[in-house]
């Protein structure tokens, strides 16, 4: 079984061409931006590409050097409730870019249906197929982290290759109270420290980032912030993105 395209459309062009002019577009503007070595993770924005996806592809092009064959994906849950985290049993992922590998690891449960709507996984998929090649995902949709949970250090035992958390920050703030607010989350997660509830959208799989970092020593850092006012949008009610990259020292 497929998973095929959802949000191809709205939340990104649903054909080759306009993805990759957007693509071409982005990569143009960030000739100061190079790829980190010793890269592990990254921290990616989910919104819409014309609001968002000049900071994703930031965060994508400081990946670009990992050279692995998996990623592991995780992302929030917009549409399902449940505890700690899921995952699909897809055999691929379809994009207008093409079709990616897909695989689950051990021991998360397995529910396909969180999968179909959810955006903030979709939305990375281009990126991925364009930066990297012949990729086998490891998709993971987080719910509510349980205080009593092993999740996070069954994720650390079990993640393969780089991951990659995608996370919105603020939502809908005027501009200058997002931009502080936004500060506030990134200096918590440059200091590896929890977001504050309701800051970050992908905060749960933050969380999760945020304890394998700790433990395997990574070092985080900003590599670009921006919000919808800053791109293609009002000023009265934006939403903040951030590409955070980590690397082992």
């Amino acid at each position: 079984m497929k998973r095929n395209p959802y949000v191809a459309g709205s939340f990104y062009p649903s054909s080759k061409e306009k993805i990759l002019s957007m693509f071409l577009n982005f990569e143009s503007q960030l000739d100061g931006i190079t790829p980190l070595e010793n890269i592990r993770a990254i921290i990616a924005p989910h919104a819409g590409y014309v609001y968002s996806g000049m900071v994703a592809m930031a965060a994508y092009k400081s990946a670009s050097s990992f050279n692995g064959k998996d990623i592991t994906l995780l992302g929030p849950s917009h549409y399902y409730g449940f505890p700690d985290a899921l995952q699909c049993d897809f055999e691929s992922w379809i994009t207008p870019l093409g079709e990616t590998k897909s695989a689950p690891l051990k021991e998360i449960p397995i529910s396909n249906d969180p999968f179909v709507p959810e955006h903030s996984l979709e939305v990375q998929l281009p990126f991925i197929q364009h930066v990297f090649k012949d990729i086998l995902l490891h998709p993971i949709i987080v719910g509510e982290l349980q205080p009593e949970s092993q999740i996070k250090e069954k994720i650390d035992r079990l993640f393969k290759g780089l991951i990659v958390v995608s996370s919105d920050l603020s939502h809908y703030l005027p501009y200058d109270t997002a931009k502080a607010t936004d500060k506030r989350t990134i200096d918590r997660i440059l200091r590896l420290e929890d977001p504050d509830p309701e800051e970050a959208c992908g905060r749960e799989p933050i969380k999760i980032l945020i304890y394998i970092a700790r433990k395997r020593k990574w070092k985080p850092r900003l590599i670009m912030y921006r919000n919808s006012g800053d791109t293609a949008g009002p000023k009265d009610g934006v939403v903040g993105y951030s590409a955070i990259a980590f690397t082992e020292s």
